[in-house]
C-alpha cells in the first residue's frame, strides 16, 4: 500500500478563512522540511477531498504560496515545493533604469545605499538588475530575471521604484519581492503624504505665514490604469484642508502640479519654471512647499535668479532625503524622509514573506528638520 502523502493530514476545521488554513499548514510543513524540496503534491482536486474544503479554497491557498516563492505551479506538470536556501540570503534589486544615470537620480542611489548598508545586519547580498530594454517594452516580463527566479540566482526581489507597467508582471513572479511605489497593492510600500502636507503647512504657519503655496509635479488629477485615484489627489486636498484649518489662504493659482507625467529627469527644469511662473503673478504666497527635492532644487535656482528675499520676500518648506544632499543657500524649513527608514521597511517585508510571517506595510513617515541658516536666525 502506497504510504500517505503527509500533505494529506491538511485539515479545515471551521470555515472561518477556511484558505488560510490550508495555506497555513502546507507553509509549515514546507518550512520545517517535511515537504522537501522538489516533492509534488497532489492534485487540486485530491487536496481539497483530503482536506474537506473546496477546490477554490486549494486553489488560493497554493497560490498565496507560490507568491511566496515557495511552490512552482506549472500547468503541464503540477504543483512542486521550490528549491531555495532555508535562509534569505540573495536578494535582487530590479531597476526600470541604471539609477547611476544621472544626478537627478539621487533618491535612487540614496535608497540602494541605504538598502545595502543595512543588508549585512540582515546577512543579505544584494545584486543589481538594470532592465535594459526601451521602457516601451518594459510591459512584459524580463526573460534574464524570470530566468534568475527559477533557476534560484535569488531567492528575494526588491524592486526600489518602478510604475504601473512593470507591476503588471513583477507582482506576478514567483518570489518573495516588494516595491516601493504609489500604488495601493499590498506589496508596496509608500511614504505617508498626509502626514508630508501637515508638516508642510505647520512649518509655514511656524515663521509666522498667512498664505502659502505649493510647487510639486504630481498630477492633481492623476489615475492608476484600474481606475483608482492617484494618491496625489489626497496629497492636495490634505494640504489645502490643513491650510484652511490653520487660517493660511491659498488661492487655486499657488497650487502649481503636473498636468502629465514629469520623469525625475524633468523635475529640475520643471520646478524652475514654475517658480519664475508664480513669481511673475500679481500677488504671492507668504510661504511656498516645493515637493519632491528634485523640483526644489529647480526652485532654489529661480530664486537666486529672479533675486528673491528668503525669508522676507517667501518663506521656504522643501522636502529632502535625510541621506541625500540639497544645497540651499537660503533659510529653509525641511521635511526630511529617512531613506534608510524607507529600506529598513522594504527589508523587512521581504524577510516576512520569505519566512511566511504575518507583516502589515505602513508608509513611511516624514520629520520637520530646519537649515543651518534657518536654525542660526532662529
Amino acid at each position: 500500500m502506497e504510504p500517505l502523502h503527509p500533505i494529506s493530514r491538511v485539515q479545515v476545521a471551521s470555515r472561518v478563512r477556511p484558505h488560510a488554513q490550508v495555506r497555513d499548514q502546507i507553509r509549515a510543513m514546507i518550512l520545517s522540511g517535511e515537504l522537501a524540496p522538489g516533492t509534488r503534491l497532489p492534485t487540486t482536486f485530491d487536496l481539497a477531498v483530503s482536506s474537506g474544503a473546496s477546490i477554490k479554497t486549494v486553489h488560493r491557498a497554493l497560490a498565496d504560496l507560490a507568491e511566496e516563492g515557495l511552490l512552482i505551479r506549472a500547468r503541464s506538470s503540477g504543483t512542486f515545493v521550490r528549491e531555495r536556501s532555508v535562509k534569505l540570503t540573495n536578494v535582487g534589486l530590479y531597476f526600470p533604469y541604471d539609477p547611476w544615470g544621472g544626478e537627478e537620480l539621487s533618491y535612487q542611489r540614496g535608497l540602494v545605499s541605504a538598502l545595502k548598508g543595512l543588508g549585512a545586519d540582515h546577512g543579505l547580498r544584494f545584486s543589481n538588475w538594470i532592465d535594459p530594454r526601451p521602457l516601451a517594452e518594459q510591459g512584459e516580463p524580463w526573460c534574464e530575471l524570470v530566468q534568475a527566479i527559477q533557476t534560484s540566482q535569488i531567492d528575494g526581489l526588491i524592486c526600489p521604484l518602478v510604475d504601473w507597467p512593470h507591476l503588471n508582471w513583477l507582482d506576478k513572479l514567483q518570489i518573495p519581492r516588494v516595491f516601493s511605489a504609489s500604488v495601493p497593492q499590498p506589496r508596496c510600500l509608500d511614504i505617508d503624504l498626509s502626514q508630508l502636507a501637515q508638516l508642510s503647512v505647520q512649518a509655514a504657519v511656524d515663521q509666522g505665514a498667512r498664505s502659502i503655496g505649493i510647487i510639486s509635479p504630481l498630477e492633481i488629477d492623476g489615475r492608476h490604469p484600474d481606475g483608482l485615484p492617484d494618491p496625489a489627489q489626497d496629497f492636495y486636498l490634505e494640504f489645502i484642508h490643513e491650510a484652511h484649518a490653520k487660517g493660511l489662504t491659498v488661492h487655486n493659482e499657488w497650487v502649481l502640479t503636473g498636468k502629465e507625467g514629469v520623469s525625475s529627469r524633468e523635475q529640475k527644469m520643471w520646478g524652475y519654471r514654475r517658480m519664475h511662473e508664480l513669481w511673475s503673478q500679481s500677488a504671492h504666497p507668504e510661504a511656498l512647499v516645493v515637493y519632491p527635492d528634485t523640483a526644489a532644487e529647480g526652485v532654489i535656482t529661480a530664486l537666486l535668479e529672479l533675486g528673491v528675499r528668503v525669508p522676507q520676500d517667501l518663506k521656504l518648506v522643501l522636502h529632502k532625503n535625510d541621506e541625500t544632499p540639497l544645497l540651499c543657500p537660503m533659510p529653509a524649513e525641511f521635511i526630511v524622509l529617512s531613506l534608510r527608514d524607507v529600506a529598513t521597511a522594504l527589508i523587512d517585508a521581504v524577510e516576512a514573506q520569505f519566512y511566511g510571517k504575518p507583516h502589515a506595510m505602513k508608509p513611511s513617515g516624514f520629520s520637520r528638520q530646519g537649515s543651518p541658516a534657518m536654525q542660526k536666525k532662529q
